[in-house]
């Protein structure tokens, strides 16, 4: 495909500067980033049927807006806000979300003390942790007494993962997972990387990544993992803050979105939004590149991430959803919260949203729709199941709703399970126990003979997916029944 895109660039003399842009932008794109290899051959057609197109309209193209306009049409094909144009126009920059939209403000890194017991900060952008690890300095000793904390990151498009560590040292439990890294070895992409070693300074660092940019030479064209799967953590957990609202946002883009994946694999942290984030995470590390004319250059991100979701144009998920009636006061929507769930599980908290549920069950591959709430003054989650199966009369062939609470003195757990099935009559069988085991809950349930089910939740803190193993129980031991996993749905 990248050979068929090439030649079409030169059956016809590119005889205007626009058409030498837009041929340079094609080629580079075709050749140098990372997400090309993802299309599908579906895609790949509808491309090169586009690019067909516009290159006839660049041709064509009488101002620089128009020429502009025609490679932007290109770029934005890709739906990546890391891919972007950049001209002397007020077309300038398309794809790019920071700084724009109604979550944009002039709001600068800061911390306030709302009450004595609750801290809020803004977080704008993470550009530099200059700005970010002063006011954490200035009040530190503050915000170390003080148990509740708000992050507020609406509006923040990104900037360096480094800008929030120390944040994260605040927020931290648990070792944080982080996914591989490789980078396309094109010529161009190895030659941008040689001239960011060579300005390096002396050390370790420099011959660590020498060694890494020799790899990449020797590998031409080929995916090279620059970087394996790790964990990271820090010394110590603090005590203080003990819980942690992040309000987050659909402008929320890049490294923002790598904060709060990291943030949520704390037991302290819950995100809360009135929409999933961006969706700005699949390919990153981008070389800037001057077009012919000298004016335009051209965004492209050299590496991919190892993910097992992809990220883009999906975005992060909220562990809880500020309803549209509250979106308007979202600070308000979380001190609220902090109020009413300040003895809610954590474990819970992560229930909370839109799932679908998809695995085997009884023989059978299923899919279902699981929505979870607090209710009752966040005593209880309640679930609703349904699934995706329909009976002659049109209704689910299975459906339930299950309230999920835990004993704040005893810490055990307690499912109330109601489903079409059968009726149970608030029988002992119909109400599972359980005693949490890291972030397993294996709910029991039993009858006068004793336990004969049980259901286990697993909550993956690195993906935010949950896995129920469903066993029938007898004296023989546990008998697979159900192996499903719930993974979270866009916020509506």
């Amino acid at each position: 495909m990248i050979i068929a895109i090439l030649l079409s660039l030169t059956v016809a003399g590119s005889d205007t500067a626009c058409v030498r842009d837009f041929d340079a932008a094609a080629s580079m794109v075709a050749k140098d980033y990372a997400g090309f290899a993802s299309l599908s051959a579906e895609r790949r057609s509808a491309l090169a049927a586009l690019t067909d197109t516009l290159r006839v309209e660049a041709r064509a193209a009488s101002t620089a807006d128009a020429c502009t306009s025609d490679i932007s049409r290109f770029i934005r094909f890709f739906h990546d806000g890391h891919l972007f144009l950049l001209g002397s126009s007020a077309l300038e920059d398309a794809s790019s979300v920071k700084g724009s939209g109604s979550e944009a403000s002039s709001r600068r890194t800061a911390i306030a003390f709302l009450d004595d017991s609750t801290a809020y900060m803004t977080l704008p952008d993470f550009e530099s942790p200059k700005p970010i690890d002063s006011v954490l300095a200035a009040n530190r000793s503050r915000i170390e007494r003080t148990p509740n904390l708000i992050i507020d990151v609406r509006g923040n498009g990104g900037g360096s993962d480094n800008s929030f560590a120390n944040v994260m040292r605040m927020l931290y439990t648990d070792s944080i997972a982080r996914p591989g890294v490789e980078a396309l070895a094109s010529a161009d992409n190895v030659g941008e990387l040689r001239s960011r070693v060579a300005n390096m300074p002396e050390g370790a660092r420099r011959q660590a990544a020498d060694s890494v940019v020799r790899v990449l030479e020797r590998h031409p064209d080929e995916f090279i993992l620059m970087s394996p799967a790790r964990r990271y953590g820090y010394d110590s957990v603090y005590a203080m803050p003990r819980r942690v609202i992040v309000i987050s946002g659909h402008a929320c883009a890049s490294s923002c979105e790598q904060f709060l994946l990291d943030a949520k694999q704390s037991r302290k942290v819950t995100v809360v939004a009135a929409q999933n984030t961006y969706g700005l995470l699949d390919y990153s590390n981008v070389r800037t590149v001057s077009l012919p004319s000298g004016q335009r250059r051209v965004g492209i991100p050299m590496m991919r991430i190892q993910r097992t979701q992809a990220m883009n144009n999906i975005g992060v998920a909220p562990d809880v959803v500020i309803p549209a009636s509250d979106s308007a006061d979202a600070l308000g929507f979380a001190r609220t919260y902090l109020r009413t769930a300040s003895d809610a599980d954590p474990l819970l908290g992560h229930l909370v949203g839109r799932w679908e549920l998809r695995g085997p069950m009884a023989g059978q591959n299923v899919v279902h729709d699981v929505t979870a709430t607090w209710v009752l003054n966040h005593e209880y989650v309640e679930l609703h199941e349904t699934s995706r199966e329909r009976t002659a009369a049109g209704t689910p062939a299975y459906e339930a709703i299950v309230y999920v609470g835990r004993d704040p003195k005893t810490h055990e757990y307690a499912a109330l399970w109601m489903d079409n099935t059968a009726y149970g009559g608030f029988v002992p069988q119909g109400t599972g126990h359980a005693v949490a085991i890291a972030d397993s809950i294996p709910f029991t349930f039993a009858d006068s003979s004793g336990i004969n089910f049980r259901n286990t939740f697993v909550y993956d803190r690195t993906r935010d997916t949950w896995e129920w193993h469903l066993d029938n129980v007898d004296a023989r031991g546990d008998h697979p029944f159900a192996r499903v996993v719930l993974t979270r749905m866009r916020a509506p």
